[in-house]
């Protein structure tokens, strides 16, 4: 929106829920900066190090026991909402009424600016039809377009569903996972030997960067194939394990705001958290650190020739 703001006539936002947006903050090192890292290579690392533990510090935030500092922080962002809108019918509009981190934060500082221009406006509804004139709200207003940009986002929570995957004894993953995805480590699943997931059921990143989850399910993975190369056969991971670390991860997601009921992608139709992992990054680097082929059945490659 705010990069189409200056070409037309004049906009409107239909937005069924609106989003926490806060400021984001995007800068490019200075040829000092540059100059240095380049000549003391440490100095790049130290510079890396120092924003991803600025990012990590603040997971706990996300836990229900820091509600008060949340709190405070809705308060000044709803003041920077109403110092943005001259409009309060606008303000109103754009400001949503669950608990910060709920639903996924924006991160834009042209958003609330670019929607208080007097040729923008927002209609807090959803959708109910597209005519020829444009778009029927929920709430009847017809809003009269020439153009309608149709950004409704994705289905992060519908792992792998435009891809039919059969496991063991023709058993389809869709319908596996027709109560929610899920996955050890969001790694493997049970049912399916020797498939693996980058990106899988809860390990998506909110407080910091979701490079460094591919980087350990990456050396996770690498450490399985090792393990099988060695042995022959396949794998999958116990349906026991995977059960009590997929109980665990929902027990705790329990205890941190995306089970505040608001209505986001974090969560399944019937409010299971499926898409994000529940602890820091940190812990996830721990947990992914060594494979472990315990908790997986090794079918070795003469018996399940001699199966098929």
């Amino acid at each position: 929106m705010p990069a189409i703001v200056d070409k037309v006539g004049h906009l409107t936002l239909v937005q069924r829920n609106p989003n926490w947006v806060v400021g984001k903050y995007d800068w490019a090192p200075s040829q000092v900066e540059k100059s240095l890292m380049r000549r003391f290579p440490p100095l790049m690392r130290a510079y890396h190090n120092i924003l991803w533990w600025w990012f990590e510090i603040r997971y706990p935030l996300v836990l229900r026991k820091l509600d008060p500092i949340r709190r405070v922080w809705e308060v000044i962002l709803r003041r920077q909402i109403r110092r943005a809108f001259s409009d309060p019918a606008k303000a109103a509009a754009v400001t949503p009424d669950y608990p910060l981190g709920c639903n996924r934060i924006l991160l834009s500082k042209q958003w609330y600016p670019s929607l208080a221009r007097p040729d923008a406006d927002v209609v807090a509804a959803g959708v109910a039809e597209v005519t020829p004139e444009g778009l029927v709200c929920s709430d009847g207003e017809l809003v009269e377009a020439d153009v309608i940009i149709w950004c409704t986002g994705f289905k992060a929570s519908e792992y792998l569903s435009q891809i039919k995957i059969t496991g063991l004894d023709g058993q389809d993953l869709q319908d596996q996972w027709r109560d929610g995805p899920e996955a050890y480590l969001g790694l493997a699943t049970p049912g399916f030997p020797n498939m693996f997931m980058a990106y899988g059921p809860n390990t998506g990143s909110l407080t910091n960067t979701l490079v460094y989850m591919f980087e350990r399910q990456a050396a996770w993975i690498r450490q399985a194939l090792d393990w099988l190369a060695s042995k022959g056969g396949s794998i999958e991971v116990q349906p026991d394990d995977n059960r009590r670390f997929n109980d665990e991860i929902q027990d705790r997601f329990d205890k941190t705001v995306f089970t505040r009921g608001c209505h986001g992608w974090y969560t399944t139709n019937s409010g299971k958290v499926t898409q994000i992992w529940a602890g820091s990054h940190v812990e996830y680097g721990r947990r992914t650190e060594q494979f472990d082929p315990t908790i997986f059945n090794h079918r070795p490659a003469a018996s399940q020739t001699a199966a098929n």
